[in-house]
């Protein structure tokens, strides 16, 4: 019972549930009893990824899904940010004479960017190429390389760790998933499952890479609290061969995952294999759904890797596009030009980017961020001013983003607000009280012109 002295009503009613899920009801009567179910729906993940096609912005995926900062690994522990990531873009095409991509940021957390390029990665027709991307859970994350690969192929066989065929479920990418495991109860923890698959005769690939096609439902900050409670933790795919007396190895503690909603990442499988037993086996307690698990040959065929810089880019509210949850999961598409007004979000509180121009804080990492709130849209524009392909050759595209991000999460450092700012040289977040965000002549007048645009908190 709550006494409300001469009220009749409430304005609204908010509620922390355990998950960390922040709720607010509306308006209601007094002298009445209230009925809360908790909502199950995704609050965090990473700013949206859209570009023009010829046609129309289609949907790609998200980015920066390990530049999370102030993240609970458990009590008193804290993750370090992989602040930077590589996005395949698909079949993109110029508007305008510029190249145009959107980041929309949609969901219950701040965006920090801090820098936007396009790569244009020109290779031998025939061949395909990927960023050396995936994410880990902990340094030191991939170095930047463009893989070049050929005779892509599946697997010979695949099973999982009832002994089923999953052979059909890893073909294609087709969001038929992998997912025989059971829930723990808390987010993003599941039981052990594993995948074994048979990659074949590899004795004649002098580097094989497998490609690997899925998502992670994020264990959050709330999640590792109740899991340390509870003597759980979190264990990344660990990586196993054959050794020479066919017993498992494991040849790597953290394969990684791609990195938020589904999309590639890249797996270097060059001298891991001890005998000419080609089959790898996959163990993890995450929520990962695997899709789709090809493997090729590494080839030098990259010509020419071209790196452009934003020619405009422009902050703005737009809102928020249609979500499609994909198999009653927290994968979602989105639908671009279909926008709702509102969100059932809370605020961080403090100043963020005024709207307008912002094209020198997109240009180069330096620690000048874009701060998005959620509905807010960052276009950003590239003149295409690369040069013509040569004969044989294709040319495929990268989105390149640096920054932060940052969840309300109740477990999560600072959670209801814009400061303290991070910054790349920090030893963490939160940071020391012996470091502080870059003081310079040039970041004082940064934070004095643009982040000039005060928003009320949650809880102001």
């Amino acid at each position: 019972n709550f006494g409300l002295a001469d009220a009749d009503s409430v304005e609204f009613v908010r509620v922390l549930w355990p998950s960390g899920v922040r709720q607010t009801e509306p308006a209601m009567k007094a002298n009445r009893s209230l009925h809360l179910t908790e909502l199950n729906r995704k609050g965090t993940s990473c700013p949206i990824v859209y570009a023009w096609d010829g046609e129309r912005f289609e949907f790609v995926s998200d980015i920066m899904g390990g530049a999370i900062i102030g993240y609970l690994l458990g009590p008193g522990e804290y993750n370090q940010p992989d602040t930077d990531e590589y996005l395949p873009l698909g079949e993109i095409d110029t508007k305008d004479g510029s190249f145009v991509v959107q980041l929309a940021n949609q969901l219950e957390e701040i965006i920090y960017t801090d820098a936007i390029h396009l790569i244009a990665v020109d290779h031998r027709s025939g061949t395909t190429v990927f960023p050396n991307e995936r994410l880990l859970a902990e340094p030191p994350y991939p170095e930047f390389e463009i893989i070049a690969l050929e005779g892509l192929r599946p697997p010979e066989g695949a099973e999982d760790h009832m002994g089923n065929d999953v052979l059909s479920e890893i073909l294609a990418v087709d969001n038929d998933w992998v997912e025989n495991f059971e829930s723990t109860g808390i987010h993003g923890y599941v039981s052990d499952h594993h995948v074994t698959l048979d990659l074949g005769d590899l004795s004649a690939i002098a580097r094989p890479v497998m490609v690997a096609h899925g998502w992670v439902d994020y264990a959050h900050s709330t999640s590792n609290w109740a899991a340390a409670q509870r003597g759980l933790a979190l264990h990344p795919p660990k990586l196993e061969v054959i050794d020479e007396s066919g017993k498992w190895k494991q040849v790597s503690a953290d394969m990684g995952v791609p990195a938020g909603l589904p999309k590639q990442m890249a797996v270097d499988l060059r001298g891991l294999f001890p005998s000419d037993d080609f089959r790898i086996r996959i163990a993890t307690n995450a929520a990962v759904y695997w899709d789709q698990f090809l493997v090729g040959s590494a080839v030098d065929d990259v010509t020419a890797i071209h790196r452009l810089v934003p020619t405009r880019s422009d902050l703005h509210w737009r809102g928020y596009p249609e979500d499609t949850s994909i198999n009653g999961t927290f994968a979602f598409e989105y639908e671009y030009e279909t926008v709702k007004q509102t969100a059932p979000w809370g605020s961080h509180s403090g100043s963020y980017t005024r709207f307008g121009d912002v094209t020198p804080l997109t240009q180069k990492v330096d620690d000048r961020f874009a701060i998005m709130f959620h509905g807010d849209e960052l276009t950003v524009e590239f003149q295409d001013t690369l040069p013509q392909l040569s004969a044989g050759s294709t040319r495929t595209f990268l989105l390149y983003a640096d920054g932060f991000g940052k969840d309300m999460d109740y477990h999560s450092a600072y959670s209801l607000s814009v400061e303290p700012l991070p910054f790349h040289a920090m030893s963490g977040y939160p940071y020391a009280s012996s470091e502080q965000y870059p003081h310079s002549r040039e970041h004082q007048a940064y934070r004095q012109e643009y982040n000039s645009r005060r928003i009320k908190g949650y809880y102001e």
